[in-house]
């Protein structure tokens, strides 16, 4: 069956599909994303990769209810709040790929 984990601030979805790799089709990813423009480039980037142990949620992980039985057997959270937008590098390349449509920086 393999782990469960959350992965908190999960858009763009690099780390999240690198991650998905390792796991090797063992366990699930629930992939949160609080922000709509990044939450659709995370879903898309996950179909594009055609990754499907991974679950895309466009939710902030803080509401997260961690006593909801679906959450039971969460063994690890990934998080990179750097990824938020603030903090981060200005000159970026995500903004050529094909998924990026928002502009966004992250």
């Amino acid at each position: 069956m393999g782990v469960l984990v959350i992965d908190a601030c999960a858009a763009p979805g690099n780390k999240t599909l690198h991650l998905a790799a390792l796991m090797k089709g063992k366990g699930r990813i629930i992939a949160c994303e609080l922000h709509k423009e990044r939450f659709q480039r995370l879903e898309n980037n996950v179909k594009l990769a055609g990754a499907t142990n991974i679950d895309v949620k466009h939710v902030d992980f803080l509401s997260l209810d961690p006593q909801d039985p679906s959450y039971s057997k969460v063994r690890a959270i990934r998080l990179d709040p750097s990824c938020s937008g603030s903090g981060t590098a200005l000159d970026r390349l995500d903004h050529l790929l094909p998924s990026n449509s928002s502009g966004s920086r992250c």
